[in-house]
């Protein structure tokens, strides 16, 4: 007994407790299933090998609460470009630090630091920093420290809530709010709007479609229960991996788009396959027996190649890129095994339900009266020339006519867009999380404006002298003002970037005012400002100091890339020359680290892939050339839609038509082509499985090559293309988001499954397998010819 054979016992015999296990699994799901969109997070971890990981730990190790502090941004902006020095917001900026000091927590707060609180402390070169140079915003900065993530809700909360109750002209100011917090925060609640979007405008659609297709209301019900039951366990098995792996706060995006995608997809292969054997006259379990042979092997082969590629993306030394891996690759599985046991064997259980005796009577009859009919002969005249029309057959057969014009006019089209993947660049902005026209992007975008945009993300530099009191000595001060002086020459900072105990708005402190200030008994009215300055900046036993950067550019922008690769190279140069140990800590290093790594990495992933797909597809069809054509064809859709996503969102050729989306995007989110790359080769190589299976059927059976095209193509056109339009619905909800990472995702995903279902799996490839002829399945020999050519 072959392996499908004793599968469909196994089904058939244990259909019931199979019910039964997804039924209890489903409440599981929905009970706990939920809690997983509190469990995820915007944490990113580089690799332990990384310099940036390196300076993180001996952040951590020798300044713990810069390491672990953070802060709130508020903004205060006049909207009539007027003056924001004046009484009334001074009063307001006085009430708001009363009241935050005020807090049930208040021992989180480390400091509240704004251009009156600093006059009032006779700080008149400091303040000049949180005002913009037109006068018309100021800024005040919180900083605070916790690791209790209620707390912080709750002084987020607070702060919020007492910025915008205190009284302030609101014709005259805006109050914003920002902050790496309230950036998760935001983001996290407009992923949920996304999720309740898809709910409830793009799975509907997606099930129309699909029930247009299958044309029986019926056995609509299993696709429904089938994307309840994967999105729920999806959801409660990975709440359980929140407790010993980071998730990403978009993730349940991603998931939910990929349920509704692969589910709708499983269903309408399985489904139109029973359906089309019912109609030929198989009972119950014959039909569900074949169609678990044919579409159940196509989907297991194609699923278990997608959840390769994801799950693949484990090994990533990049935590965004592993929990990815990990949340698509269990939903692939998930929803894989979910439409292998529980379509079956729901339509094993409920036979009478799904297979309608009296349907079935009423196709037997419409079949033995077209063969008894005298007039069969003129029926079947008619139905060829039905098939002269246009249709899948006529398609097909013009495209095997003018194999070489038409593969010649694909490449003609495709080959100037794709070339624009060499000036593909990776962005880490974080405008491309943000969600649009909310608090944190009106903020942001004012940050940038009016003041330096590294207030968000400074960066550290540590200078460790390993030696108790090394920083606190003149030779010291003078190679620390060098270093310093350096990196303001030969970098794009400034002198007011920098700030240390050495180096204070601007300018070098000279080590015997520095001395005056530290004694205890110094009358200078700097001193206790300047010892408490010491306290942040240099270590108790003064062996490292710490100087605070803030970059006049986005921090994590494309000139902090090169920035951060060439100040890397000056401090290993000044290591060697003074001796000190030097690191560079905090700002987006994590993530530009991690950037690193990953460009460095995607070849080898893409090769592996490569590797493993050509060899399921070898043991699945026994040809050599198969996998190789469909590689071919596969990466010509990958290179065209990744050159078109260079052309829209970094040449911006469509800011025209989508000013409000495109306004300020002229790169890719870092993290968007490894995604997407999983995706779309998945994607690609279900679609490609499906017809070749279709194809290679018809060999089997006699058809020539050119006839077997034919036939595969008939029957599987229609579903192809509504899967694909299926596909495209689904992840077009990623379209319709807020935030433009999850708008590129949806993008690069919806244009390639449209072009892979009208022009690369319908067009092309029948195209390529009508020149390649017999050496589509060499080495394998197919059998004899022996049904009549399709004409």
């Amino acid at each position: 007994m072959g392996i499908v054979d004793r599968y469909n016992k196994y089904i058939k015999k244990f259909r019931v407790p199979i019910l039964v296990f997804w039924i209890i699994i489903l409440v599981l799901g929905i009970t706990y299933g939920f809690n997983f969109f509190d469990k995820t997070e915007n944490v990113f971890e580089p690799p332990e090998y990384t310099d940036g990981y390196k300076a993180q730990q001996v952040l951590e190790q020798v300044f713990p609460e810069r390491a672990n502090s953070t802060s709130l941004i508020i903004i205060i902006k006049s909207n009539n470009n007027n003056s924001v020095l004046n009484p009334e917001v001074q009063n307001y900026t006085f009430a708001l630090i009363e009241k935050l000091n005020n807090f049930e927590n208040s021992q989180i707060i480390k400091g509240i630091y704004s251009y009156y609180g600093l006059q009032a402390i006779n700080q008149s070169d400091v303040a000049k920093s949180f005002v913009s140079e037109n006068l018309t915003s100021t800024l005040i900065i919180v900083i605070y420290e916790t690791e209790n993530k209620d707390v912080e809700e709750d002084f987020i909360e607070y702060v919020e809530d007492t910025a915008f109750e205190i009284h302030l002209n609101e014709e005259e100011y805006s109050v914003y709010l920002t902050g790496l917090a309230v950036m998760d925060r935001d983001f996290s609640t407009a992923i949920v709007d996304n999720l309740k979007r898809m709910d409830s405008f793009i799975l509907p659609i997606a099930l129309i479609v699909l029930a247009i297709v299958i044309r029986r209301l019926k056995l609509m019900i299993l696709p429904l229960i089938s994307i309840a039951i994967s999105i729920f366990t999806t959801f409660l098995i990975l709440y359980g991996f929140t407790y010993i792996y980071t998730i990403l706060s978009f993730a349940p995006s991603i998931v939910m788009s990929l349920v509704i995608a692969i589910s709708i997809d499983y269903s309408l292969f399985l489904l139109t396959r029973y359906r089309e054997e019912v109609e030929k006259g198989k009972d119950n379990f014959t039909a569900v027996s074949l169609m678990n042979e044919h579409s159940g092997h196509t989907i297991l082969v194609s699923g278990l190649t997608l959840a390769v590629c994801f799950l693949g993306l484990m090994f990533f030394p990049v935590n965004a890129i592993a929990s990815l891996g990990l949340s698509a690759g269990i939903t692939v599985v998930v929803t894989l095994v979910t439409n292998l046991t529980f379509t079956p064997a729901a339509l094993l259980t409920f036979g009478k339900f799904f297979y309608n005796e009296k349907y079935i009577k009423k196709i037997e009859q419409k079949l033995e009266k077209i063969k008894n009919n005298g007039k069969n002969k003129k029926i079947k005249e008619n139905i060829k020339d039905a098939r002269k029309k246009l249709n899948w057959v006529t398609i097909t057969k013009f495209s095997q006519k003018y194999a070489v014009p038409i593969i010649l006019l694909i490449l003609v089209i495709a080959v100037p867009i794709s070339v624009n993947v060499m000036k593909m660049e990776l962005s880490l902005e974080n405008k491309h999380l943000l969600p649009r026209n909310s608090q944190t992007w009106a903020a942001y975008a004012i940050l940038e404006e009016d003041f330096d945009a590294g207030q968000l993300l400074p960066y550290y530099l540590i200078i460790q002298t390993n030696e108790t009191n090394g920083v606190r000595n003149p030779t010291f001060f003078e190679n620390s003002q060098k270093i310093i002086a350096n990196l303001s020459l030969e970098t794009k900072l400034t002198n007011e970037s920098i700030t240390g105990i050495s180096w204070l708005n601007g300018q070098a402190i000279p080590w015997f005012y520095a001395s005056i200030l530290l004694n205890p008994s110094s009358s200078d009215s700097n001193s206790d400002l300047y010892k408490q300055m010491w306290t942040n900046y240099a270590t108790s036993d003064n062996s490292s100091a710490l100087f605070e950067i803030i970059t006049p550019f986005d921090p994590q922008g494309k000139e902090a890339l090169d920035w951060v690769k060439h100040t890397r190279k000056l401090l290993k140069d000044f290591e060697k020359e003074f001796g000190y140990e030097i690191y560079l800590a905090g700002g987006a290093i994590f993530w530009i680290d991690s950037l690193e790594v990953t460009t460095n990495l995607f070849p080898y992933m893409i090769l592996t892939v490569i590797l493993i797909v050509y060899v399921l597809i070898v043991i699945m069809f026994g040809s050599f050339f198969i996998p190789l054509r469909l590689l071919i064809t596969i990466g010509l859709t990958l290179s065209w839609i990744f050159g078109l996503a260079v052309l829209v969102f970094e040449q911006n050729v469509l800011d025209w038509l989508f000013p409000n989306v495109l306004r300020g995007v002229n790169s890719l989110y870092w993290i968007v082509p490894i995604i997407t790359f999983s995706i779309v080769l998945g994607l690609g190589l279900d679609y490609d499985i499906f017809l070749l299976s279709r194809i290679s059927e018809y060999r089997k059976k006699g058809y020539s090559d050119r006839s077997a095209i034919i036939k595969g193509v008939e029957k599987t056109g229609t579903i192809i293309t509504a899967a694909g339009i299926i596909m495209a619905i689904a992840f077009s909800g990623l379209l319709i988001s807020s935030e433009m990472i999850l708008n590129q995702v949806g993008f690069i995903l919806c244009i390639s499954v449209l072009v892979d279902t009208f022009f690369i799996r319908t067009i092309l490839v029948p195209a390529i397998m009508s020149l390649a002829q017999k050496w589509n399945w060499w080495p394998k020999k197919m059998p004899e010819v022996t049904k009549e050519e399709i004409n």
